[in-house]
């Protein structure tokens, strides 16, 4: 591409991402996409993919486009966060639907890490005449579908850990409630909810809390509730045996007790094995993305064995504790903080590869 036509595909290809997180919290198990179909600098039609077993990002910018002349069609670009599926599944291949068009130029962010695609699209795109321009914002398109692609490519979830703590670095203190986040925080904690597709939390957190675990203060979705426990016994009377949100029970020994719809898995006796086990017993639901919000001794567990991907820390800038339960210190990577009133709200990303 030209230096001109360059400006302009990442314009484009910044609108698809735009509209693919229009979708988000509502796509899963499938990734986020957005499309722009554009004659030169300006746009025609643009599609999202809203929702599973909805109508795909570039369907929708091309049925929009139905009754525009051809000679138009065959003269615009049809730009893509995500390589077009190339697969039947709940909706026929976007890759035919493309074909069927008279567009002759698609710009892609990032190729489908999905075995199913991978490449194929492009590849059957090309050898029809197609011109196909790949990598285009590749970073932030990749980004943009991190948790699919962790899926797809580690067969495991993408692990975010999340706590609140104090300025002086507790999370609470053992004889009392604390809270540490600010009604912002909380606000944008269910958010997170809305947005990933399980969250996790282990049994002292179900006994001591007796937590609801759905999103209750963010418009949208509640999650999968996923339950991690090494004590063989749980209290049957928990808001979380509801039928609220699918619950999934990882425990040493079944609680034959507990309703039927609860899924339960009962854990190795290799405790070093228990998180890998939890992984993939939850890809068969499946979880793209998982929200770890335990306790210290949760919380831990991931970090002593390297398996969380980012944590998401709000801190007080205004509470003091001076004792109680130590916060987690993870090393990692700053990817963001901002204010959110008085808390500091602080993404890092893992240094390991796992």
């Amino acid at each position: 591409m030209e230096p001109a036509s360059d400006q302009i595909a990442e314009k484009m290809m910044r609108r698809c991402l735009d509209l693919a997180r229009q979708g988000e919290g509502h796509t899963s198990p499938n990734p986020m996409v957005g499309s722009v179909l554009a004659l030169g600098d300006q746009i025609l039609t643009e599609g999202f993919h809203p929702r599973y077993r909805h109508i795909h990002a570039e369907a929708m910018a091309l049925s929009k486009a139905a009754d525009l002349p051809k000679e138009v069609l065959a003269k615009a670009t049809l730009y893509v966060s995500l390589e077009p599926c190339f697969h039947f599944g709940f909706n026929p291949p976007c890759v035919n639907r493309i074909l069927d068009s008279p567009v002759q130029e698609i710009v892609i962010s990032c190729i489908d890490p999905n075995p199913q695609v991978a490449g194929k699209s492009i590849a059957k795109l090309r050898e029809a005449g197609r011109k196909v321009t790949l990598g285009v914002l590749q970073e932030e398109g990749e980004e943009l579908i991190n948790a699919f692609r962790t899926r797809m490519l580690k067969h495991r979830p993408y692990v975010i850990l999340k706590w609140a703590e104090s300025a002086d670095g507790f999370m609470g203190q053992p004889d009392k409630n604390v809270r540490i986040s600010n009604d912002f925080s909380q606000i944008l904690t269910h958010r997170w909810r809305h947005e990933i597709d399980a969250f996790l939390v282990g049994g002292k957190t179900v006994i001591v809390d007796n937590p609801k675990l759905n999103n209750r203060l963010y418009w949208g979705r509640s999650p999968h509730r996923v339950v991690y426990s090494t004590r063989e016994s749980l209290p049957l009377q928990r808001a979380l045996w509801n039928t609220d949100c699918p619950t999934i029970l990882f425990i040493p020994k079944f609680l034959k007790a507990l309703p039927e719809h609860i899924h339960q898995f009962e854990l190795p006796e290799d405790k070093n094995r228990h998180l890998e086990f939890v992984f993939e017993n939850l890809m068969q639901f499946p979880i793209n993305s998982l929200l770890v919000e335990g306790g210290p001794q949760t919380l831990s567990t991931f970090i002593h064995q390297n398996k969380w991907d980012e944590a998401r820390i709000i801190r007080s800038n205004t509470k003091i504790l001076a004792h109680g339960l130590a916060a987690p210190k993870p090393e990692g990577a700053l990817r963001n903080r901002f204010q959110l009133g008085d808390n500091e709200v602080i993404t890092l990303a893992s240094n390991l590869v796992w």
